[in-house]
């Protein structure tokens, strides 16, 4: 009562109790130079990455390199301009985007070297950057501009000039301001899109919104991203609350309300959702007082499950990739250069 715990006897009578492994956060270093800081990264296959690497930032200069799963560089190559990002197409195709216009990183087979090839801006835009994904025999790519509150969604067969209209997504609320500041702007600035409009058969409110609405704070652009996954193709619209689902012959199969992107007290969801490209599963990625947080999105409740927490705050570029989540880091206020990590889900 006073000065005494009683601890009740438990008897397991040889039960045995289930196994359970407790391990500490495992963080691989996949790159880390002190002279280099990594930008952006593309994996090519189990032993290689491709890296967007500078020494100072990247208007100074950048490099691409190729590296082994040892850290060594294999090869680099200088970028000829101010380097933005990285991107991979549907082909697993690498591309370095610059001011100056977009290259393909090839790897050569033979002794491994980079070369950057030149490609016409309407080639990659117009194809290599619209098409998200592949099925089967059908293209599925959109018509997604960001000064647009609107996406539209289509299929198209290979070797074929047609296309299927899978779905329109629209941000409702976005587009009613984004239409409204024709009224706001100057009667000149009313006259010259009323002249593109004669011109061109394109809206004047849409000419007028593009041109000062998406300037302002409150503008977001439409965020709606497709997946496949085996033989379904996954649509999730953000601004009706639905995960819509279309089988291989491009029917609607399914549609289930989501909620992985509404405001939690707890944890705030960021754009994008990320997809393993090998289990194909879909990540939701949330923020927390700079911790990052990974959840998997169950395809068939529309919840997010399967909460982790990833070891550093702050970090940059996360991607899913096989059971890995990598990620760029560099711990605030040191010295050190932007290090590529990873851990294991």
């Amino acid at each position: 009562i006073s000065d005494t715990l009683k601890f009740k006897k438990v008897i397991l009578n040889d039960k045995l109790l289930n196994e359970i492994t407790i391990t500490s956060k495992k963080i691989d270093t996949i790159f880390g130079n002190e002279r280099f800081s990594v930008e952006d990264f593309e994996l090519v296959d189990n032993d290689r990455m491709i890296l967007l690497v500078y020494e100072k930032n990247l208007k100074k200069g950048s490099k691409i390199v190729l590296t082994d799963k040892q850290q060594k560089m294999i090869h680099s190559y200088v970028v000829p301009s101010e380097a933005i990002c990285l991107f991979k197409d549907f082909a697993d195709r690498v591309y370095v985007i610059t001011d100056a216009g977009v290259f393909y990183v090839k790897v050569k087979s033979v002794d491994k070297k980079i070369t950057l090839i030149s490609v016409e801006d309407k080639d990659f835009y117009g194809f290599y950057h619209r098409v998200i994904d592949t099925l089967d025999n059908q293209y599925f790519y959109s018509n997604y501009n960001e000064l647009y509150p609107e996406v539209n969604f289509y299929s198209t067969l290979k070797n074929d000039t047609s296309n299927y209209l899978l779905r329109k997504v629209r941000d409702d609320f976005m587009m009613e301001l984004y239409r409204a500041q024709f009224k706001y702007v100057s009667g000149r600035n009313k006259l010259w899109a009323y002249r593109k409009e004669q011109e061109t058969g394109i809206d004047k409110e849409i000419w007028i919104g593009a041109s000062f609405f998406t300037q302002d704070i409150l503008y977001q652009p439409v965020y709606a991203p497709l997946f496949v996954k085996e033989d379904t193709v996954l649509i999730f619209d953000h601004y009706n609350d639905k995960l819509f689902k279309y089988d291989i012959n491009r029917k609607p199969v399914d549609s289930l309300p989501i909620s992985h992107h509404l405001k939690n007290s707890k944890d705030k969801w960021n754009e994008p959702l990320v997809q393993d490209p090998i289990s194909k599963k879909i990540f939701g990625i949330y923020h927390k007082g700079g911790i990052t947080i990974l959840k998997s999105i169950d395809l068939n409740t529309g919840k997010p499950i399967h909460y982790f927490e990833l070891a550093y705050r702050y970090i940059e570029k996360v991607k899913v990739i096989d059971g890995y989540v990598y990620y760029i880091y560099r711990p605030f206020e040191s010295i050190q250069k932007k290090f590529l990590y990873r851990e294991k889900l």
